[in-house]
């Protein structure tokens, strides 16, 4: 009887927090402001809108006033103007248009069999997509060159008994070695060299492509779980949706395409997103509901998404944060063991992998490049663009003998100097920072046309590729007039959602947010490249589609009450 009352207790506990999490979804209106909610988790809630903010802002300007191209093998930034007139007006008439759809369906009941038919009607557009991107990835046959075709020998060579790739061997891009001595530059990429592996034991010469199919099932379970996890965490608020919101936010999402293209990239870029998300959405659940199962879905999937791409460590910060955070606000000290058994999975599959690879190899795993090459190289000019490759990193590994520890102590020397001359001329230093930041968040395609273009393919339809991935072509233009009013309305619309609901944001909204802060943050120092980023713009997209609604019924609300005044 005395467990039964404990039993009781405890899931009533369950469900107070889910509620605070989720927000009250029953009563109407909802509240003006946050209630319940104590002094800390206000503070850093606060803290996060503040600076989720600014950086908003600052993109929304950045946008507005320049937009950046990227082109051919050469991958060198080109600075261009844009014209934030167009953006207003567009912005304004997008407004326009979503307030007299939502004055036509005001009102509207909706039966049971409406709402069906809702769900279904995305449901079909949402495999029609699904349908055309395969298409596309079988009339394009190709794919990218670099890291991705090096990854891709490597697995060969695995499954072939050939070690060179790990071999201490001086590697360079497109030395006549090839893959050799590249997996011991880069250990980094184990991870996604045995995924690639699975694929070429099956597939052999045709892995790329069936990757690149595979990639499209990842985009799917991304977009899927980030629609989930947003409308469970109170960001989208049921009651005030029209007919099918879930459905349209989750098909927005699929159709944000420079996103969406990086399905033909054969790199950890889009399988990493898929577990990412599904672990955002499975530890997001587990606050909720605390299933065991959740956690070690999440913890695994995150894990995951680090070994297919290094970049996604942000995404599995975040959450670690967030079950950190959620125990000190709620006081609940079972998220806080929560927390340290997603760190621990982590750490604990990173040996697991170092293990595996030295028994596969035959070789002692290698450190490779430090991690701080990459700072130096963010932190410096180049040919292609501030802060961008320049070889930096293999260079002084290698100018090191390959020895870790003599690279590192290069690099400091390196950075400490960069730094200086930085902190000597402010004026220098904020331009670097500008122009940095504009080449891989002002670039409205985020290297989108670029994978594809430097991929070749396309044979079939050879009019058409250079139409769209070639400077001056129709296709091209458009896309990127498209894009490049797309990629404005998002930074402007995650702005609004973060001004129109500054009293209603919950800690469990911020969660994309944050992972977005970290991403932002990361690139002002490490290497700069839109195919990095491009994983964080889509985390704003939920925030916009919720911002610009809000701004609709704003002004819906103003008018209304206009409307009524005496003259």
């Amino acid at each position: 009887m005395e467990s039964r009352i404990q039993w009781t207790e405890n899931r009533a506990q369950r469900s107070e927090s889910r509620t605070r999490r989720m927000g009250d979804k029953t009563k109407m209106p909802p509240s003006p402001a946050i209630s319940g909610v104590s002094l800390p988790e206000r503070f850093c809630i606060r803290f996060v809108q503040a600076f989720l903010c600014g950086i908003l802002l600052f993109l929304t300007g950045l946008s507005a006033f320049v937009t950046c191209t990227v082109y051919g093998g050469a991958e060198i930034v080109e600075y261009g103007r844009d014209h934030p007139l167009f953006h207003v007006s567009a912005f304004a008439l997008l407004l326009w248009f979503l307030r007299q759809k939502r004055v036509g369906e005001a009102g509207k009941a909706l039966s049971a069999r409406e709402k069906r038919a809702a769900t279904g009607r995305y449901t079909r557009l949402t495999v029609i997509a699904a349908a055309a991107l395969a298409v596309w990835t079988l009339l394009l046959m190709g794919w990218a060159g670099s890291d991705s075709r090096l990854c891709m020998e490597s697995a060969r060579c695995l499954l072939e008994g050939d070690r060179s790739p790990w071999a201490p061997v001086r590697f360079s891009y497109g030395s006549e070695g090839g893959a050799q001595g590249y997996a011991y530059t880069y250990p980094l990429q184990n991870g996604l060299i045995l995924y690639m592996a699975v694929f070429y034991s099956v597939f052999r010469g045709a892995a790329p492509y069936a990757m690149q199919l595979f990639n499209i099932g990842f985009l799917i379970l991304g977009m899927a779980c980030l629609a989930a996890f947003v409308r469970h965490s109170g960001g989208e608020r049921r009651r005030a949706d029209l007919p099918g919101q879930a459905g349209g936010l989750f098909l927005c999402l699929i159709l944000y395409l420079p996103f969406s293209f990086y399905v033909v990239f054969t790199y950890g870029t889009m399988p990493g997103f898929g577990l990412s998300c599904l672990a955002l959405y499975r530890i997001g659940r587990y606050i909720r509901e605390e299933r065991g199962m959740d956690l070690w879905i999440g913890a695994a999937a995150a894990t995951g998404a680090v070994f297919l791409k290094s970049n996604y460590q942000i995404a599995l910060a975040a959450l670690v944060i967030d079950l950190a955070a959620e125990a000190v606000f709620q006081k609940r000290r079972r998220l806080f063991a929560a927390a340290l058994i997603v760190a621990a999975v982590y750490m604990a599959g990173s040996k697991g992998l170092g293990f595996c690879m030295e028994r596969l190899t035959g070789a002692p795993a290698s450190k490779g490049i430090p991690m701080a090459a990459w700072a130096e190289m963010g932190l410096s000019e180049g040919k292609r663009g501030p802060g961008w490759y320049n070889g930096y990193n293999v260079r002084v590994f290698w100018e090191n003998g390959g020895d870790t520890e003599r690279a590192k102590e290069a690099v400091r020397r390196d950075l400490a100097e960069t730094i200086s001359d930085l902190a000597a001329d402010p004026g220098a230093c904020a331009d670097f920072f500008v122009r940095k930041t504009a080449s891989i968040w002002a670039e409205p395609t985020f290297q989108s046309l670029w994978i594809q273009e430097v991929g070749g393919g396309l044979a079939l339809l050879h009019d058409m590729k250079r139409s769209l991935f070639k400077k001056g072509g129709v296709l091209n233009a458009l896309y990127l007039l498209t894009v490049n009013w797309l990629q404005t309305l998002i930074y402007a619309g995650a702005l609004l959602w973060v001004l129109l609901e500054w009293k209603r944001i919950r800690w469990g909204n911020l969660i994309p947010g944050i992972i977005f802060i970290g991403g932002f943050l990361f690139h002002l120092v490490w290497e700069a490249k839109g195919q990095y980023t491009v994983c964080y713009a889509v985390l704003l997209i939920p925030y916009a589609w919720t911002g610009i609604r809000r701004a609709a019924l704003a002004v819906d609300r103003f008018m209304a009450k206009r409307s009524v005044l005496p003259e």
